[in-house]
């Protein structure tokens, strides 16, 4: 379920932004603001893609080549062996 203590407090905050910005600013303030926290998440995913690449220089390489399935699928059956071939 929803805390209502959440909800007061966007509440809250949504009418001080009316009351501090006006209704007729808001929507490009929150516009901007939509901006910056595109760049932010952008200038982190970036940091964060870095700071792996640096830390883990060789994993690359692992990386593309296909991994070995647990399980090998056959076209043909397998041919038992026969005890009188000694």
């Amino acid at each position: 379920m929803l805390d209502i203590g959440a909800w007061a407090e966007f509440i809250v905050i949504a009418l001080l932004a009316l009351i501090i910005i006006g209704p007729k600013d808001l929507p490009k303030a929150l516009f901007t603001l939509g901006k910056w926290v595109g760049k932010f998440r952008d200038f982190t995913y970036t940091a964060h893609n870095t700071l792996t690449m640096i830390s883990h220089p060789y994993d690359d390489e692992a990386d593309l080549k296909p991994k070995p399935s647990k399980r090998t699928t056959s076209s043909k059956p397998k041919k038992p062996k026969s005890n009188s071939e000694t």
